[in-house]
C-alpha cells in the first residue's frame, strides 16, 4: 500500500515533467506547419521556458528541458521567418510524396506540379531526380504527423487543407525535420566539446561557430534541403568520433560508419568525412587497441546505410552505383578550388570570414592534437577539390560557402580552440583586448583622415558612404601591393576576392555595355550624364580623352569591340586603348556608326580591364564624341 502510495506521485510528476517537455514542442510544431497559428509560437516558447525554470527551481535535471527550449524556438523561429520553398527543395522532397501518396518513382506528375510540365528522363524512362534521398527519409515522421493534422483539422472543420502533400503542412513539415535534426546535432556536439574543453568553452565556439556559418540561413530561411541535415550526421558523427579516438572499439567504429553513411545519404559528397577515419585507425592502431577488421566491418556498414540511394539510382538510372556527377558536369581537376575558398562570389571565406578564423584554431591543435588537425584540414581541402570540380560552380547554390556544411561541425572546434586561446592569453595579458579594439579604432580615424584630405567628404560624412569607400580602399590596396608581387595575376586574385562580377559571368551577359541606359555599370573617367535629344536619341557625351570603361574578365581572350558613335566635329579620329596600350585608331563619321576594334588577348588582364577611347578633337567645351553603346562579344 504505501508503495502505490509513493509510486503514483511520482507518476503524476513524470506526466507532469513530460507535459512540461512535449506541450511547448507541440504548439511549436503546429506554429511552424499551419501559417494560421503563427501566433502560438510566443505560447510555445514561453510555455517551454517557464519549464526550463521550473526543472532549475526544483533542482532538477534541466537538460530535457533546454533540448525541448531550443527545438521550440526554432520551431517558432522559422515560422516567424517565413520559409522559402525554393532551390533544391522539389526534388528532394519528391521522393517522399511520390512515395507516401503514388507508390512509385514516377516523378512526372511532382515535377508538373511544381511548375516543370517536361523536365528530362533518365536512361530507363523516368523523370530525372539527380538530387539525394536522405532528405526524404529524414522528414518521413514529420510529414506523417502534418499529414494526421491535415486529417484531423478537415474533420473537425477547422481547416481545409489538401491531404495530397503539396499543401502548406507537409511543405512546413520537411522544415520541422531539419529543426530537430539541426537541434540533435548541436547538443551532441556541445556535449562532445564540453567534456574536451569546458561547458563554458564549449558554448561559446558552438554559438559563435554556428551564427557565423551558414546554417542559420539554411535551417530559418531556406529549410527545406540537405544542408541542415548534413551538419546534423556531420556533427553527431563527431561527437562519436571524439569518444571513439579515446576509446576505441568495433561498437563505436560501426556507429561512425553507420553515421558516415547517413551523411552520404544526405549528400554523397559528404563521403570525403570518411578520411577522418584514417588518423583514428592509425592511432588506434600505434596505441595496440585497433583491430584490422573493423575497417572492412565499418565499409560493410556504411555501404548498408547507402542502400536506399543506391535503390534510388537503380530504379532512375539504372544502375546502383550511377552517382548522377554527369548532371552538373564534375571535372575531377577541379579547376574552381581557390574560387571557392576566397571569390567574392560566393566564396567560403570571403562570404563567411569567420570559418578562416575556425581553421586557424586547427593550427593551434596541430601540436597537441594532430590526429584531430590534420584529419580536419583534410576534410576542408577534400571538400573544397570537390565543390571546386562542378561546372556551373558559380552561384551554384543560394547562400554563400557553398556545400561546406560537413565541415562547420569541425570549424566548431576550431572556434573552441581560438576561444579557449584567446582566453588564456588575455588572462596573462589582459591589455591585449583593449589594445586591440583601439587598434581597429585607429585604422577607422586614419582611413577617415585619408578620404577627407582627399576631398571625399568636407562636411557630413554619412556613415554607410564612409565604410563602402573604406572598403573600397583596403581593395585597391590590396590589388595594388599584390600586382606588386604576383603581376596581373595578384590583381585578380584581389579582385575575385573583394568583388568577383565577371563580364559574361555573372554581369553582362549579353556583352552589352548600354549608355543610352540611366544607371549602366562599368562606366570610368570623363562621361556626361545621360542625354536624350530628339534628333539624335538617349546618349553620352565623351570627352577628348579619359571616357573609358572597367571591364572585369575572369580570363583574357581575342576581344572583338564595336562602338556605336558619332563625332561632334568634321575630321574625327577616334582610337581605343586596353590598359594602357593602343588596340587600334579609326576615323569617326558625324553620323551614328559602327566602329569595330579588335583587341588581342596579349593586352588584357585577368580581372579588372581599363578600356579608354581618345579622340583627335574636340569642340571648346571638350565633348569629342555622343557614344550610345560598347558591344562585346
Amino acid at each position: 500500500m504505501d508503495m502505490s502510495a509513493r509510486s503514483s506521485p511520482l507518476g503524476i510528476e513524470s506526466g507532469a515533467a513530460l507535459a512540461r517537455l512535449g506541450v511547448p514542442v507541440a504548439l511549436g510544431f503546429v506554429a511552424l506547419i499551419d501559417p494560421r497559428t503563427r501566433l502560438l509560437g510566443g505560447v510555445a516558447v514561453a510555455l517551454s521556458l517557464l519549464g526550463l525554470l521550473l526543472a532549475a527551481r526544483k533542482k532538477a535535471a534541466t537538460g530535457p528541458h533546454a533540448a525541448a527550449l531550443l527545438l521550440t524556438s526554432v520551431f517558432v523561429v522559422t515560422a516567424w521567418s517565413q520559409p522559402r520553398w525554393c532551390c533544391d527543395a522539389t526534388p528532394y522532397y519528391m521522393y517522399l510524396r511520390s512515395a507516401a501518396f503514388d507508390h512509385d518513382f514516377d516523378f512526372a506528375n511532382e515535377w508538373a506540379a511544381f511548375g516543370v510540365h517536361s523536365p528530362p528522363l533518365t536512361s530507363t524512362g523516368r523523370a530525372i531526380n539527380a538530387h539525394s534521398i536522405g532528405p526524404a527519409l529524414l522528414w518521413a515522421p514529420f510529414v506523417l504527423l502534418a499529414h494526421l493534422y491535415v486529417v484531423t483539422v478537415n474533420f473537425l472543420g477547422l481547416g481545409s487543407f489538401a491531404p495530397s502533400g503539396y499543401s502548406a503542412p507537409y511543405l512546413l513539415a520537411t522544415a520541422a525535420g531539419t529543426g530537430t535534426a539541426v537541434v540533435a546535432g548541436i547538443m551532441g556536439l556541445w556535449r562532445a566539446l564540453a567534456a574536451r574543453f569546458s561547458p563554458g568553452v564549449a558554448g561559446v565556439a558552438v554559438g559563435v561557430g554556428l551564427l557565423t556559418s551558414t546554417l542559420p540561413y539554411y535551417t530559418f530561411v531556406v529549410p527545406s534541403v540537405a544542408h541542415g541535415a548534413v551538419f546534423a550526421a556531420s556533427a553527431l558523427f563527431l561527437a562519436v568520433w571524439l569518444e571513439v579516438e579515446r576509446h576505441p572499439s568495433l561498437r563505436g567504429w560501426l556507429t561512425l560508419a553507420a553515421l558516415l553513411g547517413a551523411v552520404s545519404l544526405f549528400r554523397w559528397q559528404a563521403v570525403v568525412l570518411g578520411l577522418m577515419f584514417v588518423p583514428l585507425f592509425v592511432d588506434a592502431w600505434r596505441r595496440r587497441l585497433g583491430r584490422w577488421w573493423w575497417v572492412p566491418c565499418a565499409v560493410l556498414t556504411s555501404t548498408v546505410m547507402l542502400f536506399p540511394q543506391m535503390a534510388a539510382w537503380w530504379v532512375l538510372f539504372g544502375s546502383p552505383f550511377a552517382a548522377p556527377t554527369h548532371v552538373h558536369g564534375m571535372d575531377w581537376t577541379s579547376p574552381h578550388f581557390i574560387d571557392v575558398l576566397f571569390s567574392a562570389d560566393r566564396g567560403l571565406f570571403t562570404w563567411t570570414p569567420a570559418m578562416a578564423v575556425a581553421s586557424l584554431g586547427w593550427v593551434l591543435l596541430g601540436r597537441s592534437w594532430p590526429w584531430f588537425a590534420g584529419s580536419a584540414a583534410a576534410v576542408l581541402f577534400a571538400t573544397t577539390w570537390v565543390n571546386g570540380g562542378v561546372a556551373i560552380w558559380s552561384g551554384a547554390d543560394a547562400f554563400g560557402a557553398r556545400r561546406f556544411d560537413v565541415v562547420i561541425p569541425l570549424w566548431v572546434i576550431g572556434f573552441a580552440a581560438v576561444v579557449d586561446w584567446t582566453r588564456r592569453v588575455v588572462e596573462r595579458r589582459p591589455l591585449i583586448a583593449p589594445a586591440t579594439a583601439l587598434a581597429l579604432f585607429a585604422l577607422w580615424n586614419f582611413g577617415l583622415i585619408r578620404l577627407h584630405r582627399n576631398g571625399a567628404f568636407t562636411e557630413a560624412a554619412p556613415f554607410e558612404e564612409v565604410a563602402a569607400r573604406q572598403a573600397a580602399a583596403v581593395r585597391q590596396t590590396s590589388e595594388e601591393w599584390l600586382g606588386r608581387v604576383a603581376g596581373p595575376r595578384g590583381r585578380n586574385f584581389a579582385y575575385r576576392a573583394f568583388v568577383g562580377r565577371y563580364f559574361y559571368l555573372n554581369i553582362g551577359f549579353d556583352g552589352r555595355i548600354d549608355l543610352s541606359q540611366p544607371g549602366p555599370a562599368f562606366l570610368s573617367g570623363d562621361w556626361s550624364e545621360r542625354v536624350e535629344q530628339p534628333e539624335m536619341g538617349a546618349f553620352r557625351f565623351a570627352s577628348r580623352s579619359g571616357s573609358c570603361v572597367k571591364v572585369p574578365f575572369e580570363r583574357p581572350f581575342d576581344l572583338p569591340v564595336v562602338i556605336t558613335a558619332r563625332s561632334l566635329v568634321e575630321g574625327q579620329r577616334v582610337t581605343l586603348y586596353a590598359n594602357g596600350a593602343a588596340a587600334g585608331e579609326r576615323s569617326l563619321p558625324m553620323d551614328w556608326t559602327d566602329v569595330r576594334f579588335d583587341v588581342p588577348a596579349a593586352r588584357l588582364d585577368p580581372g579588372e580591364n581599363l578600356l579608354c577611347l581618345a579622340f583627335s578633337d574636340a569642340r571648346r567645351n571638350g565633348r569629342a564624341a555622343a557614344v550610345k553603346l560598347i558591344q562585346l562579344p
